[in-house]
């Protein structure tokens, strides 16, 4: 019998912050917020992430907040699944790899910046989760791909290749095209990677 765990996506979010009277303070920050949260749930999902990497800094602070069995799924960066993202999101040096006719966009893909770049970036997200990998707080890494990301050849090759880019670190996968559902090649637990649909 596997075990189940129930929590929320982000301890920090605005329907928990501001739409209930859940904490007990409204001035918290978000270290005092995760305390709170992780004594009454065992496991959340870290979804500032998708918006900018995560820092070693950040990830080793969510590890010492949180008591010894705390869970974290961890939604990797917006650009690691080919979604749109906020240049300022990018460190300073993977910006300025940028191809030529792709700087001042307001958003950036992975085919604006060369493949060292891509690889580069994953390498520091990665890097990013070995506080918490360490700790033994890691869930999985979240891989939630747009709706765009439909079960073509492709797709199914990049999937691969995020499996091996994230090694032995625990993967689930999302699926927003609905596609994936219908595909009888879509599969799960191959390989260390579970699939969803959300």
């Amino acid at each position: 019998m596997g075990e189940i765990l129930v929590g929320t996506c982000s301890w920090t979010d605005k329907t928990l912050v501001e739409g209930t009277g859940w904490y007990p303070r409204k001035s918290m920050s978000a270290a005092e917020r995760l305390a709170f949260y992780a004594a009454r749930y065992p496991v959340a999902e870290a979804d500032s992430t998708f918006y900018y990497p995560p820092t070693t800094q950040l990830t080793k602070g969510w590890a010492e907040h949180s008591p010894a069995g705390f869970t974290m799924d961890v939604k990797a960066f917006s650009l690691l699944t080919g979604h749109p993202t906020r240049p300022n999101a990018l460190w300073p040096d993977v910006r300025e790899a940028l191809k030529p006719g792709f700087e001042g966009k307001t958003r950036v893909y992975p085919d604006h910046l060369p493949e060292d770049a891509i690889d580069e970036v994953w390498q520091r997200f990665i890097a990013a989760l070995a506080p918490l990998a360490d700790a033994g707080k890691l869930g999985a890494v979240l891989l939630q791909y747009p709706p765009w990301f439909t079960p073509r050849r492709d797709n199914r090759d990049e999937l691969v290749r995020a499996r091996e880019r994230l090694d032995r670190l625990p993967v689930t996968v999302e699926f927003r095209s609905p596609r994936w559902l219908g595909s009888p090649r879509t599969w799960s637990g191959r390989r260390g990677c579970s699939t969803i649909s959300g």
